[in-house]
């Protein structure tokens, strides 16, 4: 089942075994560990990940030779200002054909910013 998760950055690991890949060790405050593997990175997304930065990511964790994994996840870092995935959950929409998730994400947001006031949403009778 596809999931969202967030954790820091334990360990990178760059290697080439049968072909070239990126290995990240996410832990969380359980301690507990999630992979994400890719198979086709550049050297600029390998950068992105240093230890200790936190990570959300979305995708099918399965089990690997070290634990669950997530292979080719959806990811982005966050900022030291951005909410922890405890605080509040992004929203992960199915895919529509021609727009991508973070295209519906912004058009949602832009939506919800056109609504009237509280006070005028209301649409059902006091009683």
């Amino acid at each position: 089942m596809a999931a969202q998760v967030e954790g820091r950055v334990e360990a990178v690991e760059r290697g080439f075994r049968y072909r070239p890949q990126l290995k990240v060790a996410l832990t969380d405050d359980s301690r507990a560990t999630l992979v994400l593997r890719f198979f086709h990175f550049r050297a600029a997304q390998a950068a992105q990940f240093a230890v200790g930065a936190r990570v959300r990511a979305y995708g099918t964790p399965r089990p690997g030779a070290l634990g669950l994994e997530m292979v080719h996840p959806g990811y982005s870092i966050l900022g030291a200002g951005e909410h922890a995935l405890g605080e509040a959950l992004d929203p992960v929409y199915p895919a529509i054909e021609g727009i991508g998730p973070a295209s519906l994400r912004r058009l949602v947001l832009q939506a919800l910013r056109h609504l009237p006031g509280e006070d005028a949403l209301e649409l059902l009778p006091e009683d």
